[in-house]
């Protein structure tokens, strides 16, 4: 099979195919043999029709299948082995003569593809991104963070106090307009300001009259014991609901100095004589461990943010509006994304051009990943054997196009040695900042 492709015009290639008769005259049979065993033709017992007379019938129709399978499996390896060349999807050219599969050996596909755009991908330390990271945890926020494990991990008990806004509340919810009684469960706090305001100070059989819609708007209002669709039938009539105050239930903050709630935390068991500190201490020290990690992955994720938008903006990729809203809605993707392209348009054609970025880079210094990049890198990420790592990519590598799963992980492994490139040939500017700080960027550049 012959692939060549050769310039149609300033914005486009065009990809010629040649599938000949030796290259699908023994997939031909084989296929032709398989139909053979599942058809019944008149006349012979069930598979056992002539070949010539299961030729005659299916011959044409089979070819087709064979020939286009072909064709196409070959245009998507060889889109990927040139996929620098290339961008976005083909379309067919129509041939003349047009192919006679009655009596044509030898077939000729043509395809139109966009001709990757040319810009400027120079690298050097002219070019300053910053790093923005977090060296040391504030004592506030490590507070507030052993306060959060130790109310996640509080102990509920019945309160003989008036109700306060951390309290559950239980009991029964009536309904004058339908006389209809159901059991219900609120947490006060989740309750807008004003309605929450109602719930505090009460005690046991104390009622409340309020609108339902005023209920609704807490995610922590349950109505127990009642049909589905019996919250959906008390919004739609409205009006005022009673409720009835039965059980207080209060959370009480494990103590920080709780070896329980250590071990609940941490997966193990505190011993102060091999750790020579505290429980409260050394559960602070790890948390503190916990959230300096945490950081260093918002950080790195922020300096790729902040990269991407730099390289691409310094890029000015000659890509027309058009065409790139064209191309978001032709995407392989793009019919199963139940949200339509709208949500995340943006986003789509930034990848799109940091993808462009990649792999002029990749182009002009020669970067490229290696089979034994990608076992290394499957060795790492899939914790596998050296063994198990070339067996897949044995299997996987003659099946190479951009979707499939050698090719997505070529590309992968490819852009991290990119980046790797990258970061030693620009100016990192590293910048220390406080938790809140980070927290605010990673909202901003991050969020969407």
């Amino acid at each position: 099979m012959k692939i060549t492709h050769e310039p149609l015009n300033d914005d486009e290639f065009v990809i010629t195919v040649q599938v000949e008769e030796v290259d699908h005259k023994r997939e031909l049979a084989k296929k032709l043999s398989q139909r053979k065993k599942d058809i019944q033709v008149k006349g012979f017992r069930p598979g056992k029709a002539p070949t010539s007379v299961v030729r005659r019938m299916y011959g044409t129709s089979v070819l087709v299948d064979v020939v286009n399978e072909l064709q196409d499996s070959a245009l998507d390896r060889y889109l990927f082995r040139h996929r620098h060349f290339f961008l976005g999807g083909t379309s067919p050219v129509p041939t003349e003569p047009a192919p006679d599969w009655n009596v044509d050996k030898d077939f000729t596909f043509k395809y139109r593809v966009k001709r990757r755009p040319d810009f400027d991908c120079t690298l050097s330390k002219a070019i300053e991104v910053p790093y923005y990271r977090v060296d040391s945890i504030e004592p506030e926020v490590l507070e507030a963070a052993m306060k959060m494990y130790q109310e996640n991990y509080s102990n509920q008990s019945t309160a003989d106090k008036a109700s306060v806004a951390g309290d559950w509340l239980y009991g029964t919810l009536y309904y004058a307009p339908l006389n209809y009684s159901v059991g219900f469960e609120l947490h006060v706090s989740t309750l807008p300001e004003n309605t929450r305001e109602a719930f505090t100070g009460l005690k046991i059989q104390d009622t409340v009259v309020l609108d339902f819609a005023e209920l609704a708007q807490s995610d922590a209002f349950i109505l127990r014991g009642a049909k589905d669709d019996a919250r959906k039938t008390l919004e739609e009539k409205g009006g005022s609901v009673k409720l009835t105050i039965e059980e207080i239930s209060r959370d009480t903050p494990v103590p920080s100095n709780d070896p329980e709630l250590f071990e609940k935390v941490w997966g193990e068991k505190f011993r102060d004589k091999e750790s020579g500190t505290t429980v409260e201490e050394l559960f602070k020290r790890k948390i503190e461990e916990r959230l300096l990690s945490h950081f260093a992955d918002t950080s790195s994720n922020i300096f790729q943010h902040l990269l991407r938008n730099t390289l691409i903006e310094r890029a000015q990729i000659p890509l027309s509006d058009d065409w790139l809203n064209e191309w978001v809605k032709k995407r392989p993707s793009a019919k199963e994304e139940e949200t339509g392209v709208d949500g995340h348009h943006d986003m789509h054609i930034r990848k799109l051009k940091w993808a462009l970025v990649i792999d002029k880079i990749a182009q002009i210094h020669s970067i490229e990943a290696t089979e034994e990049d990608v076992i290394e890198h499957l060795q790492a990420v899939k914790k596998i054997s050296e063994q198990k790592a070339r067996e897949w990519v044995e299997l996987q590598k003659d099946k190479g196009s951009i979707n499939s799963p050698y090719g997505v992980l070529v590309i992968s492994v490819c852009e991290k040695k990119v980046n790797a490139f990258i970061k030693e040939k620009i100016t990192i500017v590293d910048k220390v900042v406080s938790c809140q700080a980070l927290e605010e960027m990673r909202q901003e550049h991050l969020s969407a």
